[in-house]
């Protein structure tokens, strides 16, 4: 997990918005392993939530559809 939130920070940072590829198998593979967090990794997740709002949204967003 230490160099994930760093691979997240560069893809949001440096991909277009209407880019979806990188971002969305970020999203994908957040999805898979957010159940399975230590402690230290939910900090690292809370940061990128509170620095990367797009991400953020991403995240949301896919927690909504995976619910329906």
């Amino acid at each position: 997990m230490d160099s994930f939130p760093a691979a997240v920070e560069e893809v949001y940072r440096s991909t277009a918005k209407h880019d979806r590829g990188l971002k969305d198998l970020v999203i994908k593979l957040m999805m898979a392993k957010l159940q399975t967090f230590n402690d230290k990794e939910k900090q690292a997740v809370n940061k990128l939530l509170e620095d990367i709002p797009e991400f953020s949204y991403d995240l949301c967003i896919a927690l909504m559809m995976e619910r329906q």
